[in-house]
């Protein structure tokens, strides 16, 4: 029967298949396992895998005579011997493994050193067909590695996924369904108690050895990926299928410690290259047509469901596992947060464009950034987060959507961001304020991150509707207020370098002015994000003028930054009255005008909070500022702008506070 398994003839070669293996299944149990079982093994298996892996890759490519015939249907996936000879790939190794798996139990009674060399000897067979170019060949070995480590639902989550490839999958899907008749009773197979059987029976070692196998093939394929003239790259019902592979052997060795960081990082290396394979339109097209923006690809979908796996396992475990692979899961996370920052292109880089589906990465990254919220929030008192600077590095993920604001792929990834960051600001601040030596250089990353959102240097399309650009305000003055009720609150517990970079941003937020037109359209009714100032100034002068228990430094810098922003003002007014003076009767440009009602409002803004004010609390030297602005204003009221007079005459109406005031 082995003989006939590699006879020319393939209607042959799947009979003898099939018969070689339904008669080991049904009377293999009246072999003697150290005499016949060892012989059968070595002498007619393993060989049938070897002489079939040489006739596989030795086989014609070229189009079998007897397709062309008048009387004769061969389907075009069998129409070649390379093909025919794939085929008969597909039942030898799943019979083997099949064997392999249900006959464990006699197996293992062998010697420890027999059973660890035929462990050791299938599993590289299965490396080297894993590898093979045909997709055929190479999801059988996956399919075989996943029965014998008994995690036989793994197409569960690529099964419809991989149908939508025509060939390749209606191939497998053929040799699956004759697989399964190699044995008798192939539905009691199936069943979790029985595909177990392996896995159960199998020692660290073996265990280890499985691991080393699933890394060799990560390495290779990866190796191959980057290459460029390899084409086409391994299909994304492959790479699930691997990836999915990855935490059943997790699973087994980092309860016993033998899971090291080494191995993470291995296992993260891989992962980032297969999640960037492209894709060939040819391989899910179904798929694709269904997607929405809220889904993912199966293998974004196995990464973060092995990564929650990894969450799982820690939380079971000692202590001493959470202090190692935490921190090494939050940089994982991190990675997969920038996905949605960037846009694919791997459609530009292929010299096959055609071929290519541009898959949507941004509900990746979005997923991944919630995934990173969540455990944050729960962790975020464990002192290997806190030692690791994890709090840091989300700060400085984050600073990408945010800064990139409005340039986004799309706009849903900074609004998610923002909002992630509040909650996990709302968590880690009181600890800073604790720990606050742990947290010291993290404040400057954060000032960064307010300044360059507040201030973002990627603008909205001018198409934007007015009522999004309003809500978009919002969302600044929500960051002032934690600003305002969360940090400078505790202004003594953060690095004075961190407040004065937080004055000087609400400083910069009162005077803000933006070029663009899309901003502000006095004809129209826009406003210059006059509420984001509000908020600025309400919550630069609530710290300045009150009486609170403040330090003496803080007073300080405060002041200065009030006399900061009232020497902008008055720079402001003095310039845009030179200039509008020597253009004579041509107007000023719009963003110019809008520059000068801004610093106008401000100084509005400014004496009116100064009235409600405890007298004994105003620095003297605010009220000198003021009155020597005083003669600048009047000089402006020349000016032909009827905004600018409009906001000018509500200046001075303020002004009145001076006559109240000594």
């Amino acid at each position: 029967l082995g003989q006939l398994c590699v006879d020319a003839r393939p209607a042959v070669r799947k009979s003898a298949c099939q018969t070689l293996f339904c008669t080991i299944s049904s009377h293999g149990a009246v072999l003697n396992v150290d005499l016949h079982w060892k012989d059968l093994i070595w002498t007619v298996l393993f060989p049938l895998l070897e002489q079939v892996r040489h006739f596989t890759n030795t086989a014609s490519r070229e189009r079998d005579k007897m397709a062309n015939h008048p009387n004769f249907l061969m389907h075009h996936s069998r129409d070649t011997a390379e093909k025919q000879w794939a085929e008969t790939s597909v039942l030898t190794l799943s019979g083997v493994s099949r064997v392999f798996n249900s006959k464990c139990s006699m197996l293992i009674k062998l010697s420890d050193e027999e059973f660890h060399k035929m462990w050791t000897f299938l599993l590289n067979i299965i490396e080297n067909l894993a590898l093979n170019k045909n997709s055929e060949i190479s999801i059988s070995a996956l399919r075989s590695f996943h029965e014998l480590l008994g995690s036989h639902n793994y197409f569960s989550s690529a099964s419809s996924f991989g149908q939508s490839s025509a060939s390749s999958a209606q191939s497998v899907a053929a040799a699956a369904a004759a697989a399964s008749l190699v044995l008798p009773n192939g539905a009691s197979e199936k069943s979790d108690s029985s595909t177990n059987i392996a896995a159960k029976s199998l020692d660290i070692s073996q265990w280890l050895f499985a691991w080393k196998t699933w890394l060799n093939m990560g390495n290779s394929l990866t190796s191959s990926i980057s290459n460029s003239d390899y084409w086409p790259p391994p299909g994304q019902t492959f790479l699930t299928c691997y990836i999915d592979l990855m935490f059943v052997m997790v699973d087994k060795l980092a309860p016993v410690s033998k899971f090291c960081t080494k191995d993470f990082e291995n296992f993260s290396q891989i992962l980032d290259k297969m999640l960037n394979v492209p894709v060939l339109s040819s391989d899910y097209s179904t798929f694709i047509l269904m997607q929405t923006d809220s889904n993912l690809t199966p293998l974004q979908n196995s990464a973060l469901n092995t990564l929650k796996n990894f969450i799982k396992l820690f939380k079971t475990n000692d202590q001493n596992f959470q202090n190692v692979f935490l921190p090494l899961i939050f940089q994982r996370l991190l990675s997969f947060v920038l996905f949605a920052c960037y846009k694919n292109n791997n459609n530009e880089r292929s010299t096959k464009p055609n071929e290519i589906v541009n898959v949507n990465y941004v509900p990746f990254g979005e997923r991944a950034l919630i995934m990173l919220t969540t455990l944050y929030e729960e962790t975020a008192n464990n002192d290997c987060v806190i030692e690791n600077c994890i709090l840091k590095s989300i700060i400085q993920t984050l600073y990408v959507p945010l800064s990139l604001k409005y340039s986004c792929p799309n706009s849903s990834t900074w609004k998610l961001s923002i909002e992630c960051l509040f909650k996990i600001l709302k968590k880690a601040l009181p600890i800073t304020f604790k720990r606050s030596k742990s947290f010291e250089t993290m404040w400057l990353d954060l000032a960064n991150t307010f300044e360059d959102f507040l201030f973002s240097k990627n603008v909205s399309s001018n198409d934007l509707p007015l009522e999004t650009i309003q809500k978009d305000e919002l969302i600044d003055c929500q960051v002032i207020d934690l600003i305002g009720n969360e940090i400078l609150t505790h202004a003594g517990q953060i690095p004075q370098q961190f407040v004065q970079r937080i004055l000087s941003i609400l400083n910069r937020g009162s005077l803000y002015s933006n070029t663009l037109e899309n901003f502000l359209d006095l004809d129209s009714g826009r406003k210059n994000r006059e509420e984001f100032s509000k908020s600025c100034f309400e919550t630069l002068l609530r710290f300045s003028f009150t009486n609170t228990n403040e330090s003496t430094q803080d007073g300080n810098l405060t002041k200065m930054a009030l006399l900061s922003m009232l020497s902008r003002c008055k720079e402001i007014v003095e310039k845009y009255s030179h200039d509008e003076r020597l253009n004579a009767n041509i107007p000023l440009s719009k963003a110019r005008t809008n520059e000068m009602i801004g610093a106008l409002k401000a100084l509005s803004t400014l004496i009116s909070a100064l009235n409600k004010t405890q007298k004994n609390s105003i620095q003297p030297v605010i009220w000198d500022q003021l009155k020597e602005m005083y003669p600048s204003l009047v000089e402006s009221t020349r000016s032909p702008s009827n905004q600018i007079c409009a906001a000018l005459r509500e200046v001075l109406h303020k002004y009145i506070t001076f006559f109240k005031f000594p």
